[in-house]
This record gives C-alpha cells, sequence and structure tokens, in this order.
C-alpha cells in the first residue's frame, strides 16, 4: 500500500463528512495544486454521495429498513457505483493514488522524468543567465 493510499484509507474509515469538507476546502486545494489529481477528501465525499444517493433511490429508509431493494442489492450497487468512480478516475490520470509532482501540467511521476525537469530548468536557467551577462556586457561598452 502507497503512502497516497493509507491517507485514502485513513481519511476513508474516520472522517466525518463536516471535517472532509473542511479538508477538502483547505488542504485538498494544496494537494491538487501540487499533484494535479482529486485530492482524498473530495474523493471519499464523492463516494459516500453517490452511497447515500443510491440507498435514496433503491428505497432503504432511516435505520436501514428496506422498502424496495435488499440491503445486499444496494451494498452490491454501492460497491459497482464505487467502483465506477475509481476506475474513471484512473483512466483520467486523476486518482489521488497517482498522484506526484506535477510541473506546468507534467506528471513527475519517475525519477527519470524528475531529472529530465531539474536538468531542463538548469538548461534554461544557464541559458538565460548567459542571455543577461552577454546583454550586460554588450551595454556596458555603449
Amino acid at each position: 500500500m502507497s503512502f497516497f493510499e493509507s491517507i485514502g484509507k485513513a481519511v476513508n474509515e474516520y472522517a466525518p463528512d463536516w471535517l472532509l469538507s473542511v479538508a477538502d476546502k483547505t488542504i485538498g486545494k494544496v494537494w491538487e495544486g501540487s499533484t494535479g489529481t482529486l485530492n482524498p477528501a473530495k474523493l471519499e465525499l464523492v463516494q459516500r454521495e453517490a452511497e447515500r444517493g443510491i440507498a435514496l433511490a433503491s428505497g432503504v429508509g432511516v435505520g436501514g429498513k428496506t422498502i424496495v431493494a435488499s440491503q445486499p442489492v444496494v451494498a452490491q450497487r454501492q460497491a459497482a457505483a464505487k467502483q465506477e468512480i475509481e476506475s474513471y478516475l484512473l483512466s483520467q490520470n486523476q486518482h489521488p493514488a497517482q498522484a506526484g509532482i506535477r510541473v506546468f501540467g507534467v506528471n513527475l511521476d519517475s525519477v527519470e522524468k524528475l531529472q529530465a525537469a531539474v536538468v531542463l530548468v538548469l538548461a534554461l536557467g544557464l541559458g538565460a543567465y548567459f542571455v543577461f551577462e552577454v546583454g550586460r556586457a554588450y551595454l556596458s561598452r555603449r
């Protein structure tokens, strides 16, 4: 289990909805901005909302009393919806488990990509410094 999956599991098991909402609006924005993926709190809120909607549409009342569908059928539908949400996010490269450092929309999820980005930034920085120094030397001679 990766670090990101363990965070998602802890959020899933222990956090009430109001805490997830606060986390989504605060820490979640930092998560989304730095990784480019959906934050674990938002994912859990979406999944819980889907589960509640399925339970309500299936006729499960307060206290788990079944009006239309049986509890196993509802649980099966909820699990299918949760899996559908997960697979969609994975297909769009937006699942929290796929988080990595993203620079300008490029996911730096491997060491090779990170090394290439560092080399690129250094090359651009050195190139800009060279242009600046040449320009300064040229202008100082005028």
